[in-house]
């Protein structure tokens, strides 16, 4: 979340302990990450770009300044400066919620704000309107996220959540696509790197039955090529309980998927890393049969 320092707000107090609390009763806490940064004069602060990555950011925010030109426009140094955060913070869409006192000309620039941002390639945004209450705010928030961790998308999740509040909010996002976290996407993008990993460790496993020491080889040689062959293996049998678990989140699709996906990833990292350490072995073992080769 992203607000503005030294306001009196009180639909943000407490806000991140209760999306905190939501994801822990969904079992997703492990795959949910909330954390409060404040932005001054719409610019954020110095380095918190450089350290995090967040898919969903909620900004709650002082009035949007006018341009020079119009009180209708936003400033465009305001839109220059949001749009540069939301790129370095990698964020998949956004959340803009009313500044704790409203005006009627904020209102527009708001909304002018948002329209500008997504005219620019920002991403989706939901234009929370004024006039919920404190509790009301913070509940559709809780509520928004629940569905989105559901897989909901944007459009859905922001339907739901809504429910018999009024106004209802508004949503700006470029024709087309499926806008939200989309678990389904990265399961198919984690999908894909199982199996360029399943691919290297084929073609590890031939290298290392080329690189078999001959009768010449000493006991460590042999020992060392022994054992990345049994390594090899384990890692096939890893690999594969891997992508069975990831089928099994793919059917399941409950919001306790965020925390198992993301275990799932550290297990396939864990793979990749032992990887990379035996090829690095195997290239040693190809350089000592290089030097023990006579015509080499």
């Amino acid at each position: 979340m992203l607000g503005a320092p030294g306001i009196d707000d009180p639909a943000g107090k407490g806000l991140a302990d209760r999306l905190i609390g939501l994801s822990q009763e969904l079992g997703a806490a492990d795959g949910v990450v909330v954390s409060e940064q404040s932005m001054a004069g719409w610019t954020l602060v110095p380095g918190v770009s450089e350290r995090h990555r967040f898919d969903l950011v909620i900004l709650r925010p002082q009035a949007v300044p006018a341009g020079p030109e119009s009180p209708d426009e936003p400033d465009p140094a305001v839109i220059d400066s949001l749009a540069r955060a939301l790129a370095d913070l990698g964020t998949r869409f956004w959340v803009l919620d009313p500044a704790p006192e409203s005006e009627p000309d904020d209102d527009v620039r708001r909304m002018k704000l948002c329209r500008r941002l997504v005219e620019r390639g920002a991403p989706p945004v939901v234009v929370v309107p004024p006039g919920w209450t404190a509790e009301e705010l913070v509940s559709w928030h809780v509520d928004f996220l629940e569905q989105v961790l559901g897989d909901a998308p944007l459009a859905a999740a922001v339907s739901r959540a809504t429910a018999s509040l009024r106004p209802v909010p508004a949503i700006f996002q470029p024709t087309g696509g499926r806008f939200g976290l989309d678990l389904g996407r990265l399961l198919e993008d984690h999908r894909q790197r199982i199996g360029e990993a399943s691919s290297g460790l084929r073609i590890f496993e031939k290298e290392l039955e080329a690189a078999e020491p001959g009768g010449s080889a000493t006991d460590s040689t042999t020992m060392t090529w022994e054992s990345l062959m049994g390594d090899a293996r384990t890692r096939h049998e890893a690999l594969d309980r891997v992508r069975e678990a990831l089928e099994e989140i793919n059917r399941d699709r409950d919001p306790a998927g965020w925390s198992r996906l993301g275990t799932n990833v550290s297990e396939l990292r864990a793979i990749e890393e032992e990887e990379r350490a035996a090829r690095d072995q195997l290239q040693a073992l190809r350089l000592i049969g290089r030097d023990r080769d006579p015509s080499g």
